[in-house]
């Protein structure tokens, strides 16, 4: 996490609050001792975006095989990962211009890349039951009917989380004041084209399965985006190895970000300070 916040722009102070805050989150808490799995792929995604951080500014091309073989893990771990794909494929993409991957060993990687993630899996789903996700009649309701729709209700299950308590005794009473709300016809629209949307509604305890960030972090985020518009930020003068353009807005989505990045021992700056450096041998 601390090194995933560095590479990305996030200043030193707050990379080590997160570092300890995230874990404290519901899903990860809760989840590290249950049987749930969905929480512990965090650590794939912060491995890719870590790791190919590290081939951009260090150049080094078993960096960037390693964050290859993170993203086929996590897609390995759950199918509902690949949606993952489209920002680490943004993280991965600055990456192909500036390290010499193009080689032989190449092969043996994506070869091992692929038999760690989903296309195992994907084929004998395909053989048994004729589709690649296993489930070609949406049991579990996982295909939305409206994208627009399903984002919204995305988002207010994500709110709902974000504000649950650990203990919420006598939650009955708040679910009968919320039933006008989960009665109007926003809510049933939502329910219509995400089938598994079940509205806004409050537990006894927070359950793993479901459960997000939970009010501690969430609100803690909450109330740090909505100060950062308060804080004059300072000016920093961006260097040959600062932020690409793909990555020049992930400051943005951190609290108490500074808009420069560490930097690595290269041939270009030999003089400053690297966060990660690597032997050339």
């Amino acid at each position: 996490m601390f090194l995933a916040c560095r590479a990305f722009g996030v200043n030193g102070r707050s990379a080590r609050r997160w570092m300890w805050l995230l874990p404290s989150g519901y899903c990860f808490a809760l989840q590290s001792s249950g049987p749930q799995n969905d929480g512990y792929a965090v650590n794939y995604v912060l491995a890719a975006l870590a790791l190919a951080a590290f081939a951009f500014h260090s150049r080094h091309r078993a960096s960037f095989w390693l964050a290859l073989l993170a993203v086929a893990l996590l897609t390995g771990a759950k199918l509902s990962n690949l949606p993952l794909l489209l920002p680490l494929g943004l993280a991965l993409w600055p990456v192909l211009f500036r390290v010499r991957w193009l080689n032989w060993r190449l092969a043996p990687v994506l070869a091992l890349a692929g038999i760690c993630s989903f296309l195992p899996l994907a084929g004998l789903c395909w053989l048994h039951t004729g589709d690649w996700t296993g489930d070609p009649a949406d049991q579990w309701q996982m295909r939305p009917v409206n994208s627009t729709g399903a984002v919204a209700a995305n988002l207010m299950e994500f709110a709902n989380d974000a504000v649950h308590p650990p203990v919420l005794p006598g939650c009955e009473r708040g679910n009968v004041l919320l039933e006008p709300l989960n009665r109007s016809a926003f809510i049933h629209w939502l329910e219509r084209v995400q089938p598994n949307f079940t509205g806004v509604k409050f537990g006894e305890i927070a359950y793993e399965g479901g459960v997000g960030l939970g009010c501690g972090v969430g609100l803690y985020a909450l109330f740090l985006l909505l100060g950062s518009g308060f804080v004059k930020p300072i000016a920093k003068v961006f260097r040959a190895t600062d932020l690409p353009l793909a990555w020049r807005p992930s400051p943005c989505c951190w609290p108490n970000s500074a808009p420069a990045t560490p930097r690595a021992r290269s041939s270009r700056s030999p003089g400053s300070r690297p966060w990660l450096t690597v032997r050339r041998g």
